[in-house]
């Protein structure tokens, strides 16, 4: 709201408007408009909050809706009543100081993890992909579209999504990997523009499809829908949401289908042994160990996620939790870069002030972010922002990763 409201305390300003008695200052905040009319409790906050053009639908519901007005003073009154106990739990879930939440440092870091994924994705898999795809490879690019074609028609081009469609010679692939680990690289290093976001996405999702079996993994669809948000990240904090929601539906589905396999050893608290058989190490813990890992997996990936959606406290501790298990899972198993993606999600878990206190200083010194905010987004990106959020709050109900 800025400089639109100006504030003080009743016991300031109360000699001067004497036609309101202190026990109306002390029941309910006062809202005096410049012609002299004073709205009072729910009506003053909203009133408040339409100064801010995308913040002016609670005002018109309060004056429009019928039942909205009296509904929202109900709920003002029992918060006005029992202040103190209401202080507590926002300061418990919140912390102090209460200030609105910045995110320019959060998204400067994430896309410099993001560039260092997407260059470890592209070499990793442009290293093995004439042995994999290539003309003399295992399953060449070339037949695999041409079958694409024979079978969905037209509709393979939008069903097989890759630039690969243009040209499907060895050194095509070769170009498509090599652009995405240069384009990844100039991220890596602090360029930070949409179309090098744009590209990386297409790029990959162009290896992504055409690389068939060898490309279906878990973490290659994280990153396409990770990579995906990126492209919108900018001062909106309806993106961060996103990127929190992805998280919460990607963790809590990583539990959720270990209980939906049917497998006894999951229930049974058993699977870890089994999993571990390659872990030299591990594999030799004892099975309590085993099943108190299990326990605490199952605590992350079932419990944790809802609190990624939560109260800025309770989300520090979701980030924690998921940050916690991805370094066991790094330290005992082989999941290429999947690990390192859902921690650098974990970022968005973090305003800017708490992610600045936990960075050690070393790298704050060397951080480089943006000190300044950025320009306020137009009113028409904002609505595009809520509209974006919606779209993808549907498909997600549909689509898992």
């Amino acid at each position: 709201m800025g400089d639109r409201v100006a504030y003080a305390p009743f016991q300031d300003i109360g000699a001067r408007l004497p036609e309101i008695s202190r026990e109306e200052f002390a029941n309910a905040v006062k809202l005096i408009l410049p012609d002299g009319e004073v709205r009072s409790g729910a009506h003053a906050v909203f009133s408040a909050l339409a100064t801010v053009p995308e913040k002016q639908a609670t005002l018109w519901s309060y004056e429009k809706i019928p039942g909205f007005a009296a509904a929202s003073e109900a709920a003002y009154g029992v918060f006005a009543r029992h202040r103190s106990f209401f202080y507590r739990v926002t300061k418990f879930l919140w912390g102090v100081p209460l200030e609105p939440e910045t995110y320019r440092a959060s998204i400067w870091l994430f896309l410099r993890v993001l560039g260092t994924i997407y260059l470890i994705a592209f070499a990793s898999f442009g290293v093995q992909a004439a042995g994999l795809i290539g003309s003399h490879g295992i399953l060449p690019i070339a037949d695999f579209l041409r079958a694409a074609h024979e079978y969905f028609g037209p509709a393979a081009y939008w069903n097989v999504p890759t630039v690969l469609w243009l040209n499907r010679s060895d050194a095509f692939i070769k170009a498509d990997w090599i652009a995405g680990v240069c384009l990844s690289a100039l991220v890596l290093f602090g360029l930070n523009w949409r179309a090098l976001r744009l590209a990386m996405f297409l790029l990959y999702l162009s290896l992504v499809s055409a690389g068939q079996v060898f490309m279906g993994y878990q973490w290659d669809a994280l990153l396409l829908e990770a990579g995906f948000l990126s492209i919108f990240l900018g001062s909106s904090p309806v993106i961060v949401r996103l990127f929190r929601w992805l998280l919460c539906r990607f963790i809590f589905l990583s539990g959720a289908v270990k209980l939906a396999s049917g497998d006894p050893a999951w229930r049974h608290f058993t699977a870890l042994p089994v999993h571990y058989e390659t872990q030299r190490y591990v594999f030799q813990f004892p099975g309590w160990f085993h099943r108190i890992s299990l326990g605490f997996l199952f605590f992350v990936e079932l419990a944790v996620p809802f609190l990624v959606l939560a109260p800025r406290r309770l989300r520090h501790f979701a980030a924690a939790c998921i940050i916690v298990l991805q370094i066991l899972i790094f330290l005992t198993g082989n999941f290429a870069f999947f690990n390192l993606l859902t921690i650098a999600l974990c970022i968005f878990l973090y305003e800017d002030a708490a992610l600045m206190r936990k960075l050690p200083k070393k790298i704050l010194t060397r951080l480089a972010y943006p000190t300044a905010g950025p320009e306020p987004e137009p009113g028409w990106r904002t609505a595009f922002y809520k509209l974006f959020a919606a779209f993808v709050l549907l498909i997600s109900a549909f689509v898992t990763v």
